[in-house]
């Protein structure tokens, strides 16, 4: 499990593939896996829940902490294009663009095109 720490995806697969193990696991087992993986998310989240309880479903936590990620990331690109918009708004109308920043906002071809001339390089920062 450890091998796949960063890779979320594997990691998820991993642990579907071994259900009956990480389906009910103890309280202590779980804290172990959530410092391995360096999950304090993981740890805080099913943590409370469990009170009381003498096993965890640890198969729920990374399923919640998996979707977690998921809307981190979707709100992180949401939030990433808005600011690639933004500047390719500014330069324009910096530039007196007006038509090119209405035909921008409906045609993908065409904001890429602009993208480009305008240096405003997108690729980088998704690696």
């Amino acid at each position: 499990m450890l091998k796949y720490r960063s890779q979320k995806e594997q990691m998820m697969n991993f642990v579907k593939k071994h259900e009956n193990y990480f389906c009910s696991v103890d309280r202590e087992t779980y804290q172990a896996f959530a410092e391995l993986l360096h999950s304090k998310r993981l740890l805080k989240k099913v943590i409370p829940e469990s009170k009381g309880e003498e096993t965890v479903n640890m198969c729920k936590a990374l399923e919640e902490l998996y979707e977690d990620g998921v809307e981190d990331g979707i709100k992180t690109g949401i939030k990433t294009g808005e600011n690639y918009f933004a500047t390719l708004t500014e330069k324009l109308l910096k530039d007196s663009r007006i038509d090119d920043l209405g035909r921008a906002t409906s045609g993908l071809k065409f904001r890429n095109a602009l993208y480009k001339e305008y240096h405003i390089n997108r690729e980088m920062d998704l690696k």
